[in-house]
């Protein structure tokens, strides 16, 4: 649905996006039909698939800045990116970026004690949480008293085989396992709204980040409200 057009220097031009981020487009569909079947819901949902990431969260700051709901009424946004894969971790494990920035990693953790899923708490992803479609509504709440609490969910990191590439084809995802993370996902967000938890800020967002073994630092630059992240010898 979203990702980097064609490559005419490759025999095989065309970047798929099978991994990033097809599979983020086919979880909102099946999570459709999961939460449909719940017959009492006492919250609301808003279903949206942005394009755009790749060029600069073009899609989501496009929604960010124009919600078709009061901003304070927006409880949390769950954004899904990369979910086909399990080269970097573990099948049934995922992690969240930014995780140490709200409560929603210890919800998650208390939730997970009766399922087979494993929320992956090995890194905060602090970097990545700065540079997915998440990260829109953020930078469009900041100036107001009320910023949406935001993370994304994934199942593989950038360090996965064929990431950004014309090679990110449908017949390399795990089906099994994304079929399983979205029934788990749909059960996680019941599970949120049933018992009308609140998703608290606990720690100011970071900008600016020191990679010791790679000998990099990266600072958030923003330009038209989009983040650019800098490398930096």
């Amino acid at each position: 649905f979203d990702h980097l057009g064609t490559n005419n220097n490759v025999e095989d031009s065309i970047y798929n996006g099978a991994n990033d981020n097809a599979t983020g487009v086919a979880l909102i569909l099946g999570l459709i039909k999961e939460l449909k079947q719940i017959k009492y819901r006492p919250y609301n949902l808003i279903f949206v698939a942005f394009s755009g990431e790749e060029e600069g969260l073009k899609g989501s700051a496009s929604f960010a800045k124009n919600l078709p709901i009061p901003r304070e009424k927006v409880k949390m946004n769950l954004n899904f990116d990369m979910l086909g894969r399990t080269d970097s971790i573990d099948t049934k494990t995922y992690f969240i970026t930014g995780s140490d920035y709200t409560n929603l990693k210890e919800i998650i953790l208390d939730f997970n004690k009766s399922e087979t899923w494993k929320l992956d708490t090995s890194s905060n992803h602090n970097l990545l949480f700065l540079l997915s479609d998440n990260y829109s509504f953020i930078e469009f709440s900041e100036n107001n008293n009320f910023i949406i609490p935001a993370h994304t969910f994934s199942t593989d990191t950038p360090n996965a085989p064929n990431y950004h590439s014309t090679k990110d084809e449908a017949d390399m995802i795990d089906y099994k396992n994304l079929l399983s993370f979205t029934k788990y996902i749909g059960r996680l967000i019941d599970y949120i709204g049933q018992n009308k938890t609140e998703i608290k800020w606990i720690k100011e967002i970071q900008y600016e980040f020191e990679i010791e073994e790679e000998g990099m630092h990266f600072q958030l630059i923003k330009k038209d409200h989009v983040p650019i992240s800098v490398q930096l010898n």
